[in-house]
């Protein structure tokens, strides 16, 4: 089954039944679908760059919390082993 477009108003013609049906998502103005569409694209690409700049933040700081860490933990190891060395 094909059906027509009528670009002008952009309703779908049924050739079986010649009704005119106005597809969901479109409105009268195409101009006005074409803005918001790429309003929405834009606040997508910005709530993505603000999420992988969340993540590489989020990854930095899991990078210095590691290091601080293992500093600790040397500085332990090393305390035992002088406390170790020393009790003998």
């Amino acid at each position: 089954m094909t059906y027509e477009v009528d670009n002008s108003k952009f309703y779908v013609k049924n050739p079986m039944t010649n009704d005119s049906v106005k597809p969901s998502g479109y409105e009268e103005n195409p101009k006005e679908r074409l803005e918001q569409e790429s309003l929405t694209l834009k606040e997508e690409a910005e709530k993505r760059k603000k999420l992988e700049q969340e993540l590489l933040t989020l990854k930095e700081g899991e990078v210095k919390k590691k290091k601080k860490l293992e500093q600790e933990l040397l500085t332990l190891k090393k305390e035992s082993y002088i406390d170790n060395v020393y009790h003998w």
